[in-house]
């Protein structure tokens, strides 16, 4: 009796352990608007026949709940699905205001517009991704409360809440594209994760001028990549690809689109795509041109094995449960507004002139040596990953982006003669042109010099001739260079002949709106006198941004190619400085976006006012500002 109570308890546990493990969800896949739950311990899709509706779009939490949309006719309902209980049953969560035709997203043509899920769980999205001119209509729903909000953007783009994604296990700023190569970069060197795949061949024979690159996915084992390879046809086409981070092994995952979902990996390393099949020639809706494929799930084996999942399947969505959560970054705290900043032994913090803020730039890691503002939002900056030097771009406007590794300068932080002085790899953004230079000291077997390097904005390009020839007249911000111009004619250096033993004297006038009025910006001056030239020649900068003040350079040896002080004054001539501690030639200085100008001397960053009031803003000693 004993013995048969024994295999009875044990036939239980393990028909209880089997409809454990059939019920398991690890992944969900959409065919003809049915889900199906994937086991991938058994390698089984059971349908669920529960839901009657059409399944348009999914999103998981981290909680074993699967939200989704379904569609009955063109009428949406938001629903939810408990996959923790024994037989989950749909629960209705709210009646969405939009239809079916509104949700269908005509860019891509991949069915229903996704369903975002909030980074803090608190609130599903749906875009109505119908264009009208007025805007664009987004749906919320707030999973605590269960009420629907509605609210209409004015423009196509707007600023989404942070959204809660499956963990990509990426660090971003560690890879960059460059000449259609696509690297990973370690503080140990790079390694090309593409070399071994032929695009051309790839997009039928097209030789191909221009392929960009994105990292999407890293393996459980953090040791192999899924990217997207996307090149600039038509409106854009790619495929998906995978490589050990040392790239020694590559492939293209040809069948693939990257206007799908991406790719995404299973626990044992296993990858799963949405791929492309052969539509059958008597399915009606079939073109031999046009219309010959369909979409499939595919999976790929560790070993690289590829096999057919599911046929006929529009797409899947994988159940974050029990996948490893990433260690939380310190978010970057809103940099709008801020023009200037500070450099201070490999770190930098942004300083807002209108707030008296000073915010760290926390979203960068490595070691920054300098920097530089372009077209006010755009901040670029130089990094030191090993012994290599790395160019960097994050965008400061409204909201800040995550820093984008553009490209490696091609130079060594050991071979800078400079790089613990205050002018080692000094970047400049030039007014006129879409250029940023590096400028740093470099020595060779006999002698030290300086050598330049550019990079392009607009071609993503970098030259590092004297002056690179592919920057065509033009390109540059026209209207910000007639202004420069205009102003610069408004100071005039004149020569005062001597009277008796006086000398020759040299003053800087500024010519006001009014005719042939002028004002004296030097005669309260007090220059030190050169060794060679007793005195000063003198050299326009800028005017203030709110148009009260000038900053230009005093030269009291050699000409213009002397050393002289920065110099400061209202354009009424009342205020004036000159500041011994500086060399003009060399000087760190800009303008504030409150109208005071900022420059740097051995003690430190000071501003001044337009009454002449000086202060000390930050004892470091490098900096830029937006203008």
């Amino acid at each position: 009796m004993k013995k048969n109570i024994f295999i009875l308890m044990a036939l239980m546990a393990l028909g209880f352990m089997s409809c454990n493990n059939n019920k398991a969800v690890d992944m969900v896949v959409i065919q003809h608007g049915q889900m199906q739950f994937y086991n991938h311990a058994s390698h089984t899709l059971t349908p669920y026949e529960a839901e009657t509706d059409s399944v348009v779009n999914i999103a998981f939490d981290n909680n074993n709940h699967l939200y989704y949309t379904a569609a009955h006719q063109q009428d949406l309902k938001l629903k939810m699905l408990d996959l923790s209980a024994k037989n989950p049953q749909p629960t209705l969560c709210a009646d969405w205001q939009l239809k079916l035709d509104e949700i269908t997203d005509f860019m891509f043509g991949t069915g229903a517009c996704p369903l975002n899920l909030e980074a803090n769980m608190e609130n599903l999205y749906l875009i109505n991704q119908t264009y009208y001119d007025e805007g664009i209509e987004v749906e919320a729903f707030n999973i605590p409360s269960g009420k629907l909000s509605t609210t209409t953007y004015e423009a196509f783009y707007f600023d989404y809440p942070e959204m809660f994604n499956i963990a990509s296990g990426i660090d971003k700023d560690r890879y960059y594209c460059e000449d259609g190569k696509f690297y990973h970069i370690t503080p140990e060197g790079k390694d090309c994760l593409n070399d071994q795949i032929d695009y051309n061949a790839l997009y039928m024979g097209e030789d191909l001028e221009d392929v960009f690159f994105y990292p999407e996915m890293l393996s459980p084992d953090g040791k192999q990549l899924v990217f997207n390879a996307n090149w600039e046809i038509g409106e854009g086409w790619g495929y998906y690809c995978v490589s050990s981070l040392d790239g020694k092994s590559q492939r293209a995952l040809e069948d693939s689109d990257n206007w799908t979902l991406c790719p995404r990996w299973l626990s044992d390393g296993s990858l799963v795509y949405v791929g492309k099949e052969p539509r059958p020639k008597d399915d009606p809706t079939y073109d031999e041109e046009w219309n010959n494929t369909r979409r499939c799930i595919k999976i790929v084996a560790p070993d690289g094995t590829a096999s057919l999942l599911v046929s006929d399947a529009e797409d899947f969505y994988l159940n974050p449960v029990g996948a490893p959560v990433p260690p939380k970054k310190e978010k970057q705290a809103f940099l709008e507004g801020c023009d200037m900043a500070i450099f201070d032994q490999g770190k930098v913090t942004f300083y807002n002139s209108s707030t008296d803020e000073f915010i760290p730039f926390v979203a960068e890691n490595d070691y920054v040596v300098s920097g530089v503002f372009h077209e006010d939002f755009a901040f670029f900056y130089t990094v030191v990953i090993g012994d290599e030097l790395y160019l960097k771009e994050m965008y400061v406007g409204d909201y800040p982006t995550e820093p984008q590794l553009i490209g490696s300068w091609d130079l060594k932080w050991s071979d800078c003669v400079s790089a613990d002085s205050l002018e080692f790899a000094r970047m400049t953004s030039y007014l006129y042109m879409p250029l940023i230079m590096i400028e740093y000291d470099y020595v060779d077997e006999f002698e030290e010099f300086t050598e330049r390097r550019y990079f392009n904005c607009m071609t993503q390009k970098k030259n590092d001739r004297y002056w690179p020839d592919d920057v065509k007249e033009g390109e540059g911000d026209d209207k910000a260079v007639a202004q420069y111009i205009d102003d610069e004619r408004l100071f005039i250096q004149v020569s005062i002949p001597a009277q008796g033993d006086e000398e020759e004297d040299k003053s800087v006038y500024y010519y006001g709106t009014e005719e042939k009025s002028q004002v004296c910006l030097s005669d309260k001056l007090e220059i030190p006198k050169g060794e060679y030239s007793y005195e000063p020649q003198f050299d326009f900068f800028s005017i203030s941004p709110t148009r009260e003040s000038v900053v230009f350079g005093a030269y009291t040896d050699w000409g213009h190619v002397g050393h002289g002080p920065l110099c400061f004054a209202t354009l009424d001539g009342k205020v004036q400085l000159a500041f011994a501690n500086t060399d003009a030639v060399n000087v760190y200085y800009g303008w504030l976006n409150d109208g005071k100008l900022a420059y740097a001397e051995y003690r430190g960053i000071f501003t001044v006012a337009t009454d002449g009031t000086v202060t000390q803003l930050s004892p470091a000693r490098r900096f830029v500002t937006v203008r």
